[in-house]
């Protein structure tokens, strides 16, 4: 049906992904593509909530600040599947509740996100209404 297309918008995780990520969404923005919903996963649902928020300037910020001790703390543990080590995610906790805004979230579009707790495997996905909109 002619105007009634609607643009969604996918981004994965994967780290390093999310600075490629966000110059894509930098581009969406100055050229005033409407998207009306996105979908995350990991580092995806962070440039996701950021860019759903309608303001180019966080997700600026923290790729232009980002340091890995923004985002985990990595220290030595007895036992883990992953290495050897474990990992801290406090600091990308605080990180998140410095930078997005549910408020915003809830005047933006559809956002959907999917992550995974690292010791148990376990996925988590937040559907729109648990995101504000």
């Amino acid at each position: 049906m002619a105007g009634t297309e609607r643009i969604g918008v996918c981004l994965p995780g994967g780290g390093a992904k999310g600075a490629s990520q966000a110059g894509a969404l930098h581009a969406m923005h100055d050229l005033k593509i409407p998207v009306s919903a996105i979908s995350g996963a990991s580092v995806g649902s962070l440039n996701g909530a950021l860019f759903a928020q309608g303001t180019i300037e966080r997700l600026e910020h923290v790729w232009a600040t980002i340091k890995k001790r923004n985002v985990y703390r990595r220290f030595p543990a007895a036992f883990c599947p992953w290495r050897g080590y474990r990992y801290d995610t406090r600091p990308l906790d605080r990180l998140i509740r410095e930078t997005v805004d549910l408020d915003l979230l809830a005047a933006g579009p559809r956002l959907f996100i999917r992550t995974v707790n690292e010791l148990t495997g376990e996925t988590y996905t937040a559907e729109p209404e648990a995101c504000g909109n």
